[in-house]
């Protein structure tokens, strides 16, 4: 019998490492969370708004060097770039 009761004892240690190891493989909630909203930061592109020396917008991947830039929102749910800058009205 001391022989039974020493695997019970050597499985119950295993356990107990294995618990407070921190469950290898398992995540709480708000690990999940955070990995869901970094993995959603790498997917999303960033892209910079700005003016060249002829006045003509500019929108690159890359911010520019000594110019003023904004960075460029897009919607994931439709892939349309927003933007706050009016429609320039149409010459007659």
């Amino acid at each position: 019998m001391p022989r039974g009761f020493a695997w019970i004892l050597a499985l119950g240690v295993l356990a107990a490492t294995w618990w407070f190891a921190g469950h290898p493989g398992w995540q709480t909630r708000e690990q999940k969370y955070q990995q869901s909203q970094a993995a959603k930061l790498a997917a999303e592109p960033i892209l910079y708004r700005w003016r060249d020396d002829h006045g003509v917008t500019q929108i690159t991947q890359t911010p520019p060097k000594g110019r003023k830039y904004t960075i460029v929102k897009i919607r994931n749910d439709q892939n349309v770039f927003e933007t706050t800058e009016p429609r320039p009205e149409p010459s007659q």
